[in-house]
């Protein structure tokens, strides 16, 4: 396998740049005090210019470029390859998330539930992610957009969603009850918007981690405010949090207006829809 040097980094490639600072110096320095009236002519006198500084034998070597490059690197010259050459990408030592995912590149894959909490490495392979654990190939992915959304196999599951090491979507509704009933509802709601459950377990393992920060009272409020909005996020709960909006009261305005009630109650509400009452505080 072939790993390209980086783009604009001198440090993974210091012979070849320094080479073609002298060359440059080189060519530059011979055609300074000159003048040409097409690109057809400079490109004349930039090749003649090269073709001299190829046969001007090297102080180190006291032989040309040339001929060392006849000497040591065309007998083991290969004809190019009929196909377009692969950029690869490798990410080493990928850590599992307990939700049996890993982030790459903005995207979230999933692999075989049972290497949760592992490391895995990443091939990234023109638009195919190929994806190793211990050497041996385990799966492949193609490579979504960079949205921090999810993509998961259905054989990467484990059975009846029951999560490894006793994570569960039951269990982590049964930790947020122990704070109160909207924080319990809050991440029940959080589950139930993605197409698997395991998909929002780092979203509550964030919003259980706000009772250790602030006092429960206030989370709980906190999350009653969060799902009055339709705001089923961690950046939505820490932003009432910090701001302590958990104390302001919510309007009830939409009672005024029973038609507008009926109309809300059909909208089938998510985090990116907020509702005119939001704007009321």
């Amino acid at each position: 396998m072939i790993l390209p040097a980086r783009v604009r980094k001198p440090r993974d490639k210091p012979v070849v740049e320094s080479n073609i600072l002298h060359l440059q110096r080189f060519i530059f320095g011979r055609l300074r005090n000159r003048t040409f009236f097409s690109l057809a002519e400079l490109n004349q006198a930039v090749w003649e210019a090269l073709e001299l500084y190829n046969d001007r034998p090297m102080q180190q070597y006291k032989k040309s470029r040339r001929e060392r490059f006849e000497l040591l690197d065309k007998p083991y010259a290969k004809p190019l390859p009929s196909e377009a050459f692969q950029f690869t990408q490798v990410k080493y030592d990928v850590r599992v998330a307990p939700n049996y995912h890993i982030e790459f590149d903005k995207h979230y894959y999933s692999v075989p539930h049972e290497i949760a909490r592992q490391c895995i490495d990443v091939y990234q392979i023109n638009n195919i992610l190929e994806i190793y654990h211990d050497g041996e190939h385990i799966c492949r992915h193609k490579k979504g957009a960079a949205n921090y959304r999810y993509t998961t196999k259905d054989e990467h599951m484990p059975s009846n969603h029951k999560f490894v090491k006793g994570w569960s979507a039951p269990w982590f509704i049964a930790q947020a009850n122990k704070t109160g009933p909207a924080m319990a509802e809050l991440v029940t709601r959080v589950m139930q918007n993605r197409k698997h459950p395991e998909q929002g377990f780092r979203t509550a393992m964030g919003l259980l981690s706000l009772s250790k920060k602030y006092p429960k009272h206030r989370v709980e409020k906190a999350a009653e405010r969060a799902l009055y909005f339709g705001n089923l996020t961690c950046k939505a709960m820490k932003a009432i949090l910090e701001q302590g909006l958990e104390g302001n009261a919510i309007a009830q305005k939409q009672h005024q207006n029973k038609k507008t009630v009926s109309a809300v109650s059909r909208t089938n509400l998510h985090e990116n829809i907020r509702g005119q009452e939001y704007y009321n505080h």
